[in-house]
C-alpha cells in the first residue's frame, strides 16, 4: 500500500486547474478532515465533475489538482512523479481514454506504485474489469458520493500524522449541515424535476455550489438533445451513448432521478443500434431533459 508523505503537501504548482489551499469547512462538529494534506490529481473532461470532486477533496483537507486532458495529466505526472498521493481518473475521455492513460502511468518506473482510482459513471462489472486490467487500484462510481470517495482514498493513502493534527486544529469548529441550512439566507432552490432534498444531502447543504452546478449543467447539456438526434441519424450510436455517460456522471448529484433513469433507458436502447428500439426512449429522455432545462431557466 502506498502512503502519503508530508513533502507532498508542501509543494505548490501554479496552474489554473490547481486548488492550492485545503480547507476544513462544512464538516459535522468535532469531525476532522480525513485527507488533510494529501495531494490528489483529478482527471475528467467534464467541468461539473471536476468542480464536484475538487469540492469534496477541499472539504476533506486535501489539495486537489484538476485537469481535463489525460495527455496533460500524463505530462504533469512525468514531470513530477512524486508530487501526488493518488490519481482519480475518468474512463471515457476524448483523444486519450482514461484506461489507456492508466496503462501509460503503469509503464513509468516511478509511477508504478502510485494509487490510481478509476472514476466513472459506468458501473457495469465489465467496466470495472477493464479499469483493473488497465492497472487501476480501485473504482469509484459517479455521481460523486462523499463518503464512498473518501473511504476509497483512505484505503490507499494516509495523511501524515503532523498534517492530520494540523488539519484537526486549524479549522476550528465547523457548522453542521443543519446549522448551515438554517443560517443560509439563500436556501436550496426548488426546481421541478430535481430531488433537491437529496441534492442538499449530497452537497452538504452548500446552496452556492448547487446553484453553480445547475448553471453549468444548463450550459453543458442544453444542446444535448439536438446532438443525440444527429448522432442517431448518422448511425453514431456509440458517440450518443458517450454523451449520455457524461450526463449520468452528474445527474445523481443534482437529484435528477427521473432524468438519470430515462438516460439509462436510452443508453440501453442505443446499444441495440436499432432505430425502432431507440425512438420511444429518445422521446422520453428528450421530454424529461427539456422540461428540466425549462425549469432551470425559470428558477
Amino acid at each position: 500500500m502506498y502512503s502519503a508523505h508530508s513533502a507532498h503537501s508542501a509543494h505548490s504548482v501554479h496552474s489554473v486547474h490547481d486548488e492550492m489551499h485545503p480547507v476544513a469547512e462544512e464538516e459535522p462538529a468535532g469531525e476532522a478532515p480525513r485527507l488533510w494534506g494529501c495531494s490528489v490529481l483529478v482527471v475528467d473532461d467534464q467541468p461539473i465533475n471536476l468542480e464536484l470532486a475538487g469540492w469534496v477533496l477541499r472539504q476533506q483537507g486535501a489539495i486537489p489538482t484538476l485537469m481535463s486532458d489525460a495527455r496533460e495529466a500524463l505530462e504533469r505526472l512525468s514531470e513530477e512523479p512524486d508530487r501526488f498521493d493518488a490519481v482519480l481518473m475518468d474512463g471515457q475521455m476524448p483523444v486519450l481514454s482514461g484506461w489507456e492513460a492508466i496503462r501509460i502511468i503503469r509503464s513509468h518506473p516511478r509511477l508504478q506504485q502510485l494509487p490510481v482510482i478509476a472514476f466513472t459513471a459506468a458501473v457495469l462489472p465489465s467496466e470495472q474489469k477493464a479499469a483493473r486490467e488497465a492497472g487501476a487500484n480501485d473504482f469509484v462510481p459517479k455521481p460523486v458520493d462523499v463518503e464512498r470517495l473518501v473511504a476509497v482514498l483512505q484505503r490507499w493513502i494516509r495523511p501524515s500524522a503532523a498534517a492530520a493534527a494540523s488539519g484537526a486544529t486549524s479549522g476550528g469548529a465547523a457548522a453542521t449541515p443543519a446549522q448551515l441550512a438554517a443560517g443560509d439566507t439563500h436556501p436550496f432552490p426548488r426546481v421541478a424535476g430535481l430531488d433537491t432534498e437529496h441534492a442538499a444531502q449530497q452537497l452538504r447543504h452548500d446552496a452556492d455550489l448547487f446553484r453553480s452546478l445547475l448553471a453549468e449543467f444548463r450550459h453543458e447539456f442544453a444542446p444535448l438533445t439536438a446532438q443525440l438526434h444527429d448522432d442517431v441519424q448518422h448511425g453514431h450510436y456509440d458517440k450518443a451513448s458517450s454523451r449520455l455517460h457524461a450526463l449520468l456522471g452528474i445527474a445523481g448529484s443534482l437529484g435528477a432521478v427521473e432524468l438519470a433513469q430515462t438516460a439509462r433507458d436510452l443508453q440501453t436502447a442505443l446499444h441495440t443500434k436499432e432505430d425502432t428500439h431507440i425512438t420511444v426512449p429518445m422521446a422520453r429522455f428528450t421530454a424529461t431533459l427539456n422540461t428540466l432545462l425549462s425549469a432551470l431557466s425559470e428558477s
